[in-house]
């Protein structure tokens, strides 16, 4: 709905694979892989319109554009961050703005896996994916204080002259560390690594079949294990790296033990 041109473009991969086929044993697998891109590409008249500030030509339509964040003054305890001039300053203007980044990802996908032996089979999903996500911690605009939930992690705070700690000094006030939260959240700060691998699926299952107990002939008995999101491997720092939401749970773990009886 605005005069712009916008390029997509990607590739998708899909292989399926059936690796040992037996009588008493089988394994297949597929796997799956995505990379997708998008940037604008013409837009008359942007740098006068009300989406200067929104969209950059050459880039994706899903950016953060901020100031260049600087880590915490060791002297004072306070977020810092480069103008323009590449000058530190605690509070920085719009026309220090810069692209910052995009939260799409880069690639992702999946890899499953079915495993049969005799009356067993075993299923499990891996998913994956490589991004940039929002920082549990510089991504939330207020002070500490306020009546919100925060990580454990912002504990590890400046407090003395020659500190040198990742998150700013805790303030009751709009001092100079109040007004400094909200530049933070107009920074490449709010984006961090939040690649991951998780397994999303897993199912174990045994089944018998054509049974006669009493006289009465039972057509199959199966005994589960069902899984949902047993583990992520991440170096996000947040609850999760595909929610990245501090202030709701994460995907719950969830584990079924069950059995179905067919007559």
């Amino acid at each position: 709905n605005f005069p712009g041109v916008v390029q997509n473009n990607g590739i998708e991969v899909q292989i399926n694979t059936l690796n040992i086929r037996g009588k008493r044993f089988s394994w297949k697998s597929n796997f799956n892989f995505t990379m997708s891109r998008n940037k604008l590409v013409e837009f008359p008249g942007l740098s006068t319109s009300s989406y200067a500030q929104r969209y950059i030509i050459g880039k994706p339509l899903n950016l953060y554009i901020g100031a260049k964040f600087a880590g915490v003054d060791p002297a004072t305890g306070v977020y810092q961050f480069y103008d323009k001039d590449k000058n530190l300053t605690f509070s920085p203007s719009e026309a220090d703005y810069s692209y910052a980044g995009t939260t799409d990802p880069k690639f992702y996908g999946g890899f499953s896996n079915s495993i049969t032996y005799r009356n067993w089979e075993l299923s499990f999903l891996f998913d994956y994916r490589r991004q940039m996500g929002l920082h549990p911690i510089y991504s939330v605009p207020s002070l500490v204080g306020d009546a919100i939930n925060r990580p454990e992690a912002v504990l590890d705070r400046w407090q003395l002259p020659n500190d040198l700690k990742p998150y700013q000094r805790f303030t009751q006030t709009y001092g100079t560390a109040g007004v400094a939260i909200y530049p933070l959240f107009n920074s490449d700060a709010v984006l961090t690594d939040a690649s991951f691998v998780k397994l999303r699926n897993l199912s174990l299952s045994y089944s018998l079949s054509a049974l006669k107990i009493k006289k009465k002939e039972i057509n199959r008995i199966e005994l589960f294990l069902q899984a949902q999101n047993l583990f992520v491997i991440t170096n996000y720092k947040g609850p999760d790296p595909e929610t990245q939401r501090v202030r709701s749970l994460p995907p719950l773990r969830r584990i079924a033990i069950g059995g179905k009886l067919s007559l």
